[in-house]
């Protein structure tokens, strides 16, 4: 089987649609996504939310759990890498 060529960055292959927290406060939140080889996240940590609603974080948590990627390759294999998510409100 051939050998995948080395590719320094993530690309995102799915985008779910955004959702909505009606009144939510404006602002915007961050979330840390770890990603698995097989372009999965895997675990989330929100690290900056400026909306101060929780209702908005789990939203943008939700988001990024359900995107899904093609990692980068290093040295013919896919790799585990961190995605930061940024959602304004």
């Amino acid at each position: 089987e051939p050998c995948l060529p080395d590719k320094p960055t993530a690309e995102v292959v799915d985008t779910p649609m955004l959702s909505f927290v009606e009144g939510a406060p404006r602002g915007t939140v961050t979330v840390e996504g770890d990603v698995d080889p097989t372009g999965r996240v895997v675990k989330t940590k929100i690290t900056s939310n400026t909306t101060g609603s929780e209702a908005a974080a789990a939203v943008a948590r939700s988001e990024l759990e359900r995107m899904r990627f093609a990692p980068p390759v290093r040295r013919c294999q896919p790799v585990r890498f961190i995605y930061v998510y940024t959602r304004n409100f």
